[in-house]
């Protein structure tokens, strides 16, 4: 589907809409296993098929236009169509970057050519890219107004309780050659203006160089190393960052155990974007109904307190045997 063949609308007034969100559905042809699900490659696409359902639907119930971006366009198209039967735009990407072939979360990586067609202007104006394991609970109202910022998520407290800080600073130290704090940010979520995105993607360039030569020493790899080395980067540049977890716009919440005690889900379920990384199966289970956010609500908060009650018996394990402590997630 050719993206200039798209006249996008606000469904309720009949107008031009000023926001246009995409995840990426990047298909690896070579198969590999998937990092994120424990099953076979072509039952976890599906699994991401459908969780890509969930989130679309979830926007539009906010009357927020939602697309794919994919290498493969029509064959998710067909595959979304037989599941369900919904008409979610698909779009060709275009995709260039000489990945790594073994390098872990291998289609993550293709986030980084997303940015630069952003930067192009050729999705739009003011765009943004999620995760398809997101769900939007409550319109974003005006909470992404600023016209020349980047919005991000900044995930700095999570990463530095699961990694030490100090090699963060050295990671990100050595992709920017340039001395840096240790600031992380999360891949589920980053929204602004094409040029916002041009300044990033051009960080990107700078950086991918040094990612190619030092990846197999990094403490980690994907899209979120290289896109935290690029903000550190444009940040000195002057262009406004906008870290949406303060105004609890964006939250990613485990119901897995964690290595730090997270917020209840009480308060996750307050925000307006919520990220999902360890229910993919339960986001999967939701595209086959119309998604109802308070609906989506109940059901989810029954789904983690089953699921709860097994961490805590894990975590109780855990003390016995002098493992790592892990904290499981609490409801309220």
């Amino acid at each position: 589907m050719a993206f200039e063949r798209i006249i996008l609308y606000d469904g309720s007034r009949r107008r031009p809409v000023t926001k246009m969100f995409f995840s990426l559905l990047y298909i690896d042809k070579t198969k590999r296993a998937s990092v994120n699900l424990s099953m076979r490659e072509s039952d976890a696409l599906q699994i991401y098929i459908a969780d890509a359902i969930t989130c679309s639907r979830s926007f539009r119930a906010k009357g927020i236009d939602f697309g794919l971006i994919s290498n493969v366009p029509e064959w998710i198209e067909n595959q979304i169509k037989q599941h369900c039967g919904d008409n979610i735009p698909v779009l060709a990407g275009e995709f260039c970057r000489d990945v790594p072939p073994s390098v872990q979360f291998y289609p993550a990586h293709f986030k980084l050519d997303v940015f630069r067609s952003f930067g192009d202007g050729k999705f739009g104006n003011r765009i943004g890219l999620v995760d398809v394991d997101t769900v939007l609970l409550r319109s974003f109202s005006d909470q992404l107004l600023c016209e020349d910022a980047l919005y991000v998520y900044d995930l700095t407290q999570e990463a530095v309780a699961s990694t030490d800080q100090e090699i963060i600073k050295r990671d990100l130290s050595l992709l920017t050659k340039a001395k840096e704090e240790a600031c992380w940010y999360g891949g589920e979520f980053i929204y602004g203006p094409a040029s916002s995105f041009r300044v990033l993607s051009m960080a990107v360039e700078e950086v991918w160089p040094q990612y190619l030569a030092n990846w197999r020493n990094l403490h980690h790899t994907g899209d979120e190393m290289v896109t935290s080395a690029a903000i550190a980067i444009i940040r000195r540049s002057g262009l406004r960052i906008i870290d949406v977890g303060r105004s609890n716009t964006v939250r990613r919440w485990w119901s897995a155990r964690t290595l730090q005690p997270q917020i209840a889900l009480s308060k996750a379920l307050t925000t307006s974007l919520l990220h999902l990384p360890s229910d993919k199966y339960f986001l999967a289970d939701m595209s086959r109904q119309d998604f109802d956010p308070n609906k989506f609500l109940i059901e989810y908060e029954a789904y983690v307190r089953w699921k709860s009650i097994l961490r805590k018996v894990l975590c109780a394990v855990d003390s016995v045997t002098f493992r790592r402590r892990k904290f499981a997630p609490t409801l309220t």
